[in-house]
């Protein structure tokens, strides 16, 4: 299992915890794209690791059941750390409603930040699952076919 993926996303989760209303733009863009590395690091080593021991015939209701836990999953996390976020802004901005906020840049950059503390604590424990998931099988390997000199059939008399 390749927990780099996973872990690497750490670091870039920091930088969104650490938010300010000055954080510069690139260094938020090059976060996202750590993130999504991280993503892409992620996804195939599990989903290698889950199918591995499993027969031909059982992959394709395993795909379905992937496919529905990680849209679930997404949408909840979506919808969790959505809510936390919309608590953090009523909380630094009373009397905000999540759309009249202009003028308030310092306090929805603290409670974006507070909110990817969230994700960053979520993310932390999802890495131990991650340690329990098979290691991937090694081919062990196979010594060459012994090859036969023995030609009948070829030559004189065939």
């Amino acid at each position: 299992m390749d927990l780099a993926g996973l872990d690497g996303g750490h670091p870039s989760r920091l930088v969104f915890a650490q938010v300010e209303s000055t954080t510069s733009l690139p260094l938020l863009g090059a976060a996202v794209f750590v993130v999504g590395l991280g993503h892409g690091m992620v996804v195939p080593s599990i989903t290698a690791a889950a199918y591995q021991r499993l027969s031909k015939a059982a992959i394709p209701a395993a795909t379905t059941g992937a496919n529905i836990m990680v849209r679930v999953g997404s949408a909840l996390g979506g919808a969790v750390l959505a809510i936390i976020l919309q608590i953090r802004v009523r909380e630094a901005i009373p009397g905000a409603d999540g759309i009249q906020t202009t003028g308030h840049a310092a306090q929805l950059a603290h409670a974006f930040a507070g909110s990817f503390w969230w994700a960053f604590g979520i993310a932390a424990v999802a890495l131990i699952p991650a340690l329990f998931l098979p290691t991937p099988r090694r081919a062990t390997p196979q010594p060459p076919a012994a090859v036969s000199h023995d030609v009948k059939g070829v030559g004189a008399g065939a």
